[in-house]
């Protein structure tokens, strides 16, 4: 089981999905999706 956390608050009952990928630097970077269909990366 995973809990996610942003800005100390824990999103993770709000987040319908959640992905971790790689980005242009080779760093980890997370997007979080939630029902309203925005997304929040970080």
């Amino acid at each position: 089981m995973v809990s996610i956390y942003m800005c100390g608050e824990d999103k993770t009952r709000q987040i319908s999905d959640w992905v971790i990928k790689k980005n242009g630097k080779g760093e980890f970077r997370l997007t979080c999706h939630y029902p309203s269909q925005k997304t929040y990366s970080r």
